[in-house]
């Protein structure tokens, strides 16, 4: 778990969730995008692929996952964007929000 700067955080301080071990999951791209893979997982913290999840470790070294860091729900293998529901949401009057 990384910081705003890339340094480790301390024993149960929250940080970005990332690694520099490669696993076979890491080594693929984006369909039709190699360069947007390269730019969402791999250019914050050179050579350490960012999961896009922010976590912590605590005292006896287990890893809590805490959620994602931007505001992407991913749903049966589609990546749905919290602004977007919440447009679509707010369309239906019965479910504005009442002032």
């Amino acid at each position: 778990m990384l910081d705003e700067d890339g340094n480790p955080v301390g024993p149960n301080e929250e940080g970005y969730l990332g690694g520099s071990r490669l696993l076979a999951a890491m080594m693929r791209t984006i369909y039709g995008d190699p360069d947007r893979y390269v730019s969402q997982y791999w250019t914050r913290f050179p050579g350490i692929y960012m999961t896009g999840d922010s976590a912590k470790r605590d005292e006896d070294g287990y890893v809590w996952v805490i959620g994602r860091v931007d505001d992407v729900i991913k749903v049966s293998g589609y990546r749905l964007g919290t602004a977007k529901s919440k447009a679509h949401w707010l369309a239906i009057p019965r479910y504005r929000r009442q002032r």
